[in-house]
């Protein structure tokens, strides 16, 4: 009896498919808000008085993410959150711009309007002082606030999420029992969950598992994957990210199958992954699974499983 296994037997994740988000989500997503014509400088909170806030060019920390909230009102406007200040907004009475943690307000509502050819720029125009938009004159930490003349390219953000998402449809093991005269048996290790790639310890914070969901809300629509495998992977990242600690992410057991005789055989797994430029909160969600079998080198994707870009 001769067996031929396939080269990727071995292989923890061959990616066979990719997609990659192309819509930017705002409704509680986090970002970093950086300036068209100063490209280092970051919106950034360093305190909690009112005017601890400015752009920081020297170093990517947390406090220059910032939490899109929307107001409730389906008006397209949101409060700008401080991701590391928790509760603090960017508000502006005309010209005086700062940061506010008291009750909530009109002028600390934000609309973003994206530049016509610049993707992921934007004017960030105040929902109360309707003509005044954030700009930055400067080269200084503290040159930056709301302006209310002509339109100038120093007025339009750049927005990064924290997160950004890609699904891959991923071999998990595969075994070519085509010259086979008899059903083998195989075990395989198979993982649900979300993992980071860090060895970092780290927690789940609200905004990251709402920054998390929103990229993947993004890849989703962009893709259009469908309804099945949206509530798929999203029921997914909710129950394995709705605990704190890092312990509960994942869960691996050993399942064991047989692979038929004179059929080529493969395991492959939904996966997410989310890459963040921040240290240590990169990660992938492990989904659902499907075995595929074959009596060529070519498999059948019957109910469109594989996710292609």
């Amino acid at each position: 009896m001769i067996m031929k296994t396939a080269s990727a037997i071995s292989a923890i994740l061959l990616v066979v498919a990719m997609a990659t988000a192309t819509d930017l989500v705002l409704d509680d997503n986090s970002f970093t808000i950086s300036n068209y014509v100063y490209r280092q400088a970051r919106i950034a909170q360093w305190g909690k008085n009112g005017h601890d806030w400015g752009t920081f060019e020297r170093g990517l920390y947390k406090d220059q993410l910032w939490r899109l909230r929307p107001s409730g009102h389906n008006d397209g406007c949101y409060y700008m959150e401080n991701v590391v200040h928790k509760g603090y907004r960017l508000a502006a009475h005309g010209d005086n711009t700062f940061v506010y943690s008291g009750n909530y307000y009109a002028d600390q509502l934000w609309r973003f309007e994206e530049h016509s050819t610049r993707k992921n720029f934007f004017y960030i125009h105040n929902c109360h002082h309707k003509n005044h938009r954030l700009a930055k004159w400067g080269h200084g930490d503290g040159d930056v606030g709301t302006y209310s003349g002509p339109r100038y390219d120093d007025q339009l953000w750049e927005l990064s999420p924290q997160y950004s998402a890609k699904i891959i449809t991923a071999e998990v093991k595969s075994f070519d029992n085509r010259q086979g005269m008899f059903d083998i048996p195989i075990e395989v290790k198979v993982t649900k969950g979300f993992k980071k790639t860090s060895t970092t310890s780290t927690k789940m914070t609200t905004s990251s598992k709402l920054a998390m969901e929103a990229s993947l809300s993004g890849v989703v629509k962009a893709v259009n994957i469908g309804v099945t495998i949206s509530a798929e992977l999203t029921n997914t990242l909710e129950k394995y990210t709705s605990s704190t600690t890092e312990e509960s992410w994942t869960e691996t057991e050993t399942v064991q199958f047989k692979v038929p005789a004179h059929r080529n055989w493969k395991i492959v797994q939904h996966q997410v992954f989310f890459d963040s430029e921040f240290p240590g909160e990169s990660g992938l969600l492990y989904s659902k699974f499907k075995i595929f079998t074959s009596e060529t080198d070519k498999f059948e994707d019957d109910d469109s499983f594989i996710i292609n870009s």
